[in-house]
């Protein structure tokens, strides 16, 4: 596939994503969705001899702005459901992938720009980098989970005051949160993510594939998604969204996705799994049968209390 709004590169088995739409502030419109998705396809099927780490940036100013505004203006219905059915899949293109992601903003990281980031096991950051879920200002929502990614990161309490103000927050106080790894000055940014991304180049590919930032989220995921079938793109022929994995897949995912009670949704369709199971359920193989099981209750003789199967 020929990228026009992003640079795909393979380095010393590093990964490189780099949106580049400078001119917009790097804001993703249906095309660079669609490339963005391709790359991690190839990054999530790549040769680990090739690629052990993937990192994601943006080429300018920004990191990604969000959303093409301009463009959502002129989607229709149809359109804006399958723009974010798409965008599921992209972060389910991280979250999922074969390979670790960091995150590398160097500058202005907005709405779906930085539920990208959140989707990485890491974030690294440039000295004042601004970020944030601006949707509110535009009677909008985020829309692509960031609010349950951020939440599991710094706190609900941080995350409902982000999302309802809308305000923009700069690197240093989201490291304080705990949220950035690290912080890196704008003039030698790329090289101190290069140098941070070789620190995971000599590690097994095995042991990086079950490792990530919430231990269950990540490790099952990986371990599913290296089992699943793979249509001829290389992505895996069963959805891979979260939600609907927590919801098809075993009840006591639930436990593992979320730190804490599960959303009343999620507790209501694990019920139902469970009760579906117990009506469906089989006897294992190793299960030996008794004469009562395969002959029903035994027959009780007119001239003795002995049961046909009692000894003589």
């Amino acid at each position: 596939m020929k990228y026009q709004h992003i640079l795909f590169d393979i380095k010393d088995k590093i990964a490189w994503i780099t949106f580049n739409r400078p001119g917009q502030l790097n804001a993703m419109n249906a095309e660079m969705m669609n490339e963005i998705i391709h790359a991690l396809g190839e990054i999530n099927i790549a040769d680990a001899k090739l690629v052990r780490v993937a990192v994601i940036t943006g080429a300018g100013k920004a990191f990604m702005a969000g959303a093409d505004i301009k463009e959502y203006a002129t989607q229709t219905q149809a359109e804006f459901e399958n723009f974010q059915a798409k965008g599921r899949s992209l972060y389910a293109g991280i979250e999922g992938n074969a390979k670790p992601f960091i995150a590398a903003i160097n500058g202005y990281a907005f709405g779906g720009g930085f539920e990208i980031a959140l989707a990485c096991d890491m974030i690294v950051a440039a000295e004042g980098a601004k970020m944030g879920l601006p949707e509110i200002l535009l009677n909008l929502i985020p829309g692509g989970g960031g609010t349950l990614r951020l939440s599991k990161k710094i706190g609900v309490n941080l995350t409902n005051e982000m999302v309802m103000t809308g305000r923009t927050v700069l690197t240093e106080e989201m490291y304080r949160y705990g949220l950035i790894n690290y912080i890196y000055p704008k003039d030698d940014f790329i090289e101190k993510v290069t140098a941070f991304a070789a620190s995971f180049t000599d590690k097994e590919p095995d042991r990086l594939q079950v490792i990530g930032p919430g231990l269950g989220d990540r490790t099952n995921c990986r371990k599913r998604r290296a089992s699943r079938p793979r249509s001829s793109s290389g992505w895996p022929a069963v959805s891979f969204w979260p939600t609907e994995r927590l919801s098809h897949d075993r009840a006591t995912d639930c436990r593992v996705k979320f730190r804490g009670p599960a959303p009343r949704f999620l507790r209501a369709r694990c019920t139902e799994l469970r009760s579906e199971r117990a009506a469906s359920r089989e006897k294992p193989a190793a299960f030996v049968a008794s004469p009562r099981d395969l002959y029903g209750t035994p027959a009780r003789s007119s001239c003795s209390k002995r049961s046909r199967f009692s000894r003589t």
